[in-house]
């Protein structure tokens, strides 16, 4: 199914949902459901794939698989869905989450960013560069999947 084809079938729905929110001034919106409850296994690793396909591979957040630190594991599903799936008002708390990790691990690695003890600008600049890297990898999520230039759905059985 297409965006284009689901925001077609689910018109109704949403529709709904926007007077709602109308009503509400913004309190009441659609909430994304977690993915683990709803596919199965394989159609879950399918999704994540994808997503994770999207995430900007030049931020230094990814500097953490050099090290095999899968942060987007280690945080687990919900932030992970959250942060790329949420509502956009998540986008500083799942930041933060994620450069809490990033400062843990350079610090339990040892990882050399020629940071000194208790640097302040360093530990800003990890925030921002968190933060970029949340945004930017929603950005590509649509980018890439919701206006079909990305990467695309894992076959079925039949292989279409």
């Amino acid at each position: 199914m297409t965006y284009e084809e689901f925001l077609e079938a689910n018109r109704d729905a949403l529709f709904r949902y926007c007077l709602i929110a109308e009503a509400s001034d913004g309190r009441v919106s659609i909430q994304p459901p977690l993915p683990r409850d709803d596919l199965t296994e394989e159609e879950f690793e399918a999704l994540t794939d994808r997503l994770d396909a999207c995430m900007p591979r030049d931020s230094m957040m990814m500097d953490l698989w050099d090290w095999d630190i899968h942060f987007e594991r280690v945080l687990e599903d919900d932030w992970y869905f959250e942060a790329a799936l949420g509502p956009e008002c998540l986008i500083p708390s799942c930041a933060d989450d994620l450069a809490d990790l990033f400062l843990e691990k350079v610090d339990e690695y040892g990882m050399d960013y020629n940071q000194s003890q208790g640097d302040e600008d360093f530990e800003s600049r990890v925030r921002e560069e968190a933060e970029k890297f949340v945004s930017e990898w929603r950005q590509n999520i649509i980018a890439k999947l919701i206006r079909g230039n990305g990467p695309p759905a894992v076959a079925n059985e039949s292989g279409t």
